[in-house]
């Protein structure tokens, strides 16, 4: 039986995206993205993991066009692989590392609403910023990150 593996993160950009072009002439773009999550009831409740994405063609080119430290992404990916390395205290870290597949913008950035990326050979900025019907809460503007970057792992 086949397995399936889907990821869909928001959070915010850890470093400016750098676009390179491989050997055979292909563009790439590695995203980091800092990802928080909290417990209920903890004392220290929040929780920062980080992700690595890797994005090929025209696609590769709108993020690092269009994305820098900090601004707030959805991504969606496949092909989640897991690896370690030897953090600077000499325990073991994980960097969990993917596939992008596609990109949203999040939040009113240069006064534009929200988009997605679908694709085409250009982002699209959505138009309709109508609230949808039933009781849903309000999404923030933006994620905010307060974790250490020191223990970033790329």
């Amino acid at each position: 039986m086949a397995g399936f593996c889907n990821i869909v993160l928001m959070g915010n950009v850890t470093r400016d995206p750098e676009l390179r072009t491989t050997s055979g002439g292909l563009t790439v773009t590695d995203v980091n993205i800092a990802v928080n999550t909290y417990k209920k009831g903890a004392e220290n409740n929040q929780i920062t993991t980080f992700y690595r994405g890797s994005i090929f063609g025209a696609r590769a080119e709108v993020i690092a066009k269009n994305f820098r430290r900090g601004d707030p992404i959805l991504i969606c990916g496949t092909n989640l692989e897991i690896r370690t390395y030897e953090k600077s205290d000499g325990t073991t870290g994980i960097s969990p590392e993917f596939s992008i597949t596609d990109f949203s913008f999040v939040g009113n950035k240069g006064g534009g609403g929200g988009g997605n990326y679908s694709g085409g050979s250009k982002a699209s900025e959505s138009s309709d910023n109508s609230a949808p019907s039933g009781d849903f809460a309000p999404a923030p503007d933006a994620v905010e990150f307060s974790g250490d970057m020191s223990e970033t792992p790329f």
